[in-house]
């Protein structure tokens, strides 16, 4: 694979993963303000905290999930271009895994009204996604 096409493939994946964790850190955000108050004045939220935090367990486990399908080499590809197909497919997959868990967590951090929990989950989240972000070396490093 030439160069430009390589640049060009990578930049796609770039972009999928910048606009994911701006949907993330937006949405942290909007849960924020409506779950404090700051929007819909009066909240109560619908969820006990008790049933919240069981079900927030959930967030770290598919954010967790995804880190562990973003660092599994499983490519049994030989040629270059499946080599980079399975690195593309292995990096969206993880990223959805984390964005999903983010989104979980936060869904139910405003459902529970706790606007304290959805600061910790959406930066739980971004760091997670910060940390696995598409690298140009490991696009690099495929075996050619």
């Amino acid at each position: 694979m030439d160069k430009p096409d390589l640049d060009a493939r990578f930049r796609v994946l770039s972009i999928l993963w910048a606009s994911m964790l701006a949907g993330v850190t937006f949405m942290t955000a909007v849960v924020w303000a409506v779950a404090s108050g700051t929007f819909a004045p009066g909240y109560t939220g619908m969820l006990s905290p008790d049933l919240a935090s069981k079900l927030l367990l959930l967030s770290p486990l598919a954010i967790a999930v995804g880190i562990a399908r973003r660092n599994r080499d499983d490519t049994r590809e030989h040629h270059p271009d499946g080599r980079l197909a399975a690195y593309h497919t292995r990096v969206i997959v993880a990223l959805a895994l984390q964005e999903g868990g983010g989104i979980l967590g936060l869904t139910v951090c405003l459902l529970a009204a706790r606007p304290t929990w959805a600061l910790g989950v959406g930066a739980l989240t971004a760091l997670a996604m910060l940390l696995g972000r598409p690298r140009r070396e490991e696009v690099g490093r495929l075996p050619r």
